[in-house]
């Protein structure tokens, strides 16, 4: 034993030597002063229990033996500390402790150096204050840490680096935490201008209580922050730099967090290709994040297990799966951000058994394979630009049969030539208003129930079927459009394909197709608009649709071929127009009947009939060359 105090009053040590004992310094009552001096090879350097007033400066050194249970400095019960300047060093395989700390006391530590230890600083009561640039650097192992904040603490970190030395029993700091926070739910930790590096894990917290880190700095880690309990908060331009890797991530927040909040943060995967990496794992009630970059990660942000999901602004850069993914019952509300892939993956990605809801206000995705999925839920987007690259498959959104709903409004979708724009699966119900798609195989592909207002589509390339076009209403399903833009990309592309239940086009104009409308099953009902079309047919119908088309104006420019071909079914035509075309109409089987309108033709014949039925009614006008064949050929 170096030094023992057990009465009341006051022990001053200056400058005082203390080297190969078990203890350096305990005092179990009364006040302890220590200026300078230095203790090496003690189990324990200073031990102070009970009720009283340690302090220390003036530069003191402690060295620590090697051995679990060992420590620099330790205090108890009631005690007041207040630690500057002194530095606590381990030895040997550094399996010590630089100080610990329990009771109701407080202590405070300013520009203290601890090294050389398993655990840095430990508190399991009282309040814990380290600052004024301190350093802790410890041995990286299982259980190991910098610093770990008990259930009954309250504890602030300002100025502090806290670095792991060594590969751990794995490597890479396995195990390893540098802040360990355990707070009741009474209780806060504050961490401000922290610096955390070469751990297996950057903070944990699995208290009930509430953690603030400000301006906090973690990198060279495999998990940057974990929350199992309580509430988190991070802002103030933190940065978390994690390894990329299978289960790696920035920020992970689990189902016992109440409330986790991201403002002005940093996340970003280091070295690696991304693969199994995530920038936020959110399995928890809430989650917040404003102004939040999430870059070089295989996953930007992940909601799985329900809860709240809020970003506002912020960028979020991917390399495999998805930019933001959404799972189970979550609700997510995305506002401003800005999403890119590298060339393939989903930029948002909603999915689940149960009732997700997705709603998306200016959001901008870019450089991705397919920009927008969910299959089930509720989806609404506002606003914004998807941008998703050429490929047959990809597309800009796509909805599945569980999704209930799906409203989309003044969206820009662009792709590189191929692919869709969008994608409907069965879906009940989508709407999609003032909606611009362009550079596309294909524009919408529906099967389920489509609404498009006042939108346009541009195809430039072919879709799956080998050709170009604007519009797919595939089997049972229904569409409305009205008010809508569909250009195609010449010969070999069609505007409208109708193989549903029923399309209605209303003020709808399409341009530079071959083929401007075609019917296979169903009900085509078209009022106003145009087609103006380049090669076979503006309107095409076969195997019994019946179309209704009203005010339509057909115009084949010179090339068109033929403005109405049926083969099966029936036509009722109201003050269409068909003009500059070789051919008016071609009926092979079926009935057409037309009231009012006109028929111009520049080659052939006005109508041709092979088998079934073809009316004027009212005041039809038809003109073409003036001879019998052409008027009319039966």
């Amino acid at each position: 034993m170096g030094v023992i105090m057990e009465s009341s009053k006051t022990l001053t040590m200056n400058m005082v030597t203390i080297s190969g004992v078990e203890k350096g310094v305990e005092v179990t009552s009364g006040n302890l002063t220590v200026n300078g001096g230095t203790m090496t090879d003690v189990g324990m350097g200073i031990r102070m229990l009970g009720k009283g007033t340690l302090k220390i400066s003036g530069g003191t050194r402690i060295t620590v033996k090697d051995g679990v249970g060992n420590y620099g400095i330790g205090v108890g019960g009631m005690v007041t500390a207040n630690i500057t300047g002194a530095m606590i060093t381990g030895s040997g395989s550094g399996t010590g402790k630089g100080v610990w700390m329990d009771g109701t006391g407080e202590m405070k530590m300013n520009n203290v150096q601890i090294s050389d230890v398993a655990m840095g600083v430990e508190a399991t009561g009282g309040n814990l204050t380290i600052s004024g640039n301190s350093t802790i650097t410890f041995n990286n192992g299982a259980g190991n840490y910098g610093v770990r904040v008990g259930r009954e603490v309250t504890a602030r970190l300002t100025d502090v680096r806290i670095v792991g030395t060594g590969s751990g029993t794995g490597g890479n700091g396995e195990g390893s935490k540098g802040v360990e926070v355990s707070m009741g739910s009474s209780k806060t930790m504050t961490m401000t201008d922290v610096t955390i590096s070469g751990v297996e894990k950057g903070v944990l917290m699995n208290g009930t209580g509430t953690l603030r880190m400000t301006k906090v700095d973690i990198s060279g880690v495999k998990m940057g922050v974990e929350a199992t309990a309580g509430r988190l908060e991070i802002s103030g331009h933190s940065r978390i730099m994690f390894n990329n890797g299978a289960d790696n991530y920035g920020v992970k927040v689990k189902n016992g967090v109440t409330m986790a909040t991201l403002t002005s943060v940093t996340i970003a995967g280091t070295s690696g290709n991304g693969e199994g990496s995530k920038g936020v794992w959110m399995e928890g009630k809430t989650l917040e994040m404003t102004n939040v970059d999430v870059l070089n990660v295989g996953v930007g942000v992940e909601a799985k297990k329900g809860g709240t999901l809020t970003i506002k602004e912020g960028k979020i850069g991917f390399k495999k799966d998805y930019g933001i993914g959404v799972w189970g019952t979550a609700t997510a509300t995305i506002t401003g951000t800005t999403i890119t892939g590298e060339g393939k993956g989903k930029g948002v990605y909603a999915t689940g058994v149960g009732e997700v809801t997705l709603t998306m206000t200016g959001v901008n995705i870019s450089n991705v394979a397919m920009g927008i999925e969910a299959t089930a839920g509720t989806l609404t987007i506002k606003g914004g630009e998807i941008g998703f690259k050429d490929g047959r498959d990809n597309y800009g959104i796509g909805v599945g049969k569980s999704v209930t709903l799906a409203t989309v409004t003044g969206t820009t979708i662009t792709g590189e030539g191929s692919g869709t724009g969008v994608l409907m699966m069965e879906t009940k119900m989508m709407r999609l208003d003032g909606v611009t798609i362009s550079n596309v195989g294909e524009g919408v592909w529906v099967k389920g129930r489509l609404e498009m207002n006042n939108g346009s589509i541009t195809v430039t390339g072919n879709g799956v079927k080998g050709y170009g076009m604007g519009v797919y209403v595939g089997k049972e399903a229904t569409a409305n459009i009205s008010g809508t833009m569909i250009r195609g990309a010449g010969m070999g592309s069609k505007g409208v394909v109708m193989n549903g239940k029923t399309l209605g086009m209303s003020g709808v104009n399409i341009s530079n197709v071959a083929v401007g409308v075609e019917v296979t099953k169903g009900i085509l009902a078209m009022k106003g608009g145009s087609i103006g079309f380049m090669g076979e047919y503006g309107v095409s119908l076969k195997e019994g649709g019946v179309a209704f088309l009203g005010g339509v104006k057909i115009e084949g420019n010179g090339t068109g071929k033929t403005g109405i071909k049926l083969n099966g079914g029936m036509i009722d035509m109201f003050g269409t127009n068909i003009r500059d075309v070789h051919k008016g109409m071609s009926i092979e089987n079926g009935i057409v009947r037309m009231f009012g309108g006109e028929i111009g033709f520049t080659k052939d014949y006005g109508v041709s009939l092979n088998q079934g039925g073809f009316c004027f009614f009212r005041r039809g006008h038809y003109q073409g060359k003036w001879n019998r064949k052409n008027r009319y050929q039966a």
